[in-house]
């Protein structure tokens, strides 16, 4: 099932990287999973701070399927609007899941 794997594509992503620094941090939690026309939207709960402080409670996940080989993540703080760097590959919006992905 697509959206199993991708829950354990992020829960793997989120492991490493908290495993990166060295110690064990545990970071963040994958919840409201769901799919959209695009792709998948989630929110990420902090489950404890990290080694730096100032950490984002609630993060928003959305995964966007551009093409069979293109898959665009951002993960972003949904209470707080900011300025981000322009999207320097400009692939049209997509409207619909693609046809034939080839990742899983």
């Amino acid at each position: 099932d697509l959206m199993a794997g991708f829950l354990i594509i992020s829960l793997l992503f989120l492991g490493l990287f908290s495993q990166a620094y060295g110690t064990f941090f545990p970071g963040y939690t994958l919840s409201d999973l769901h799919q959209t026309d695009i792709g998948m939207s989630g929110t990420l709960s902090l489950i404890s701070p990290g080694p730096y402080g100032s950490d984002i409670s609630t993060l928003q996940m959305d995964a966007m399927f551009y093409s069979s080989t293109t898959l665009r993540v951002r993960i972003s703080d949904p209470s707080t609007p900011r300025w981000e760097v322009p999207w320097v590959v400009q692939l049209a919006e997509p409207t619909s899941y693609p046809d034939n992905m080839q990742y899983k």
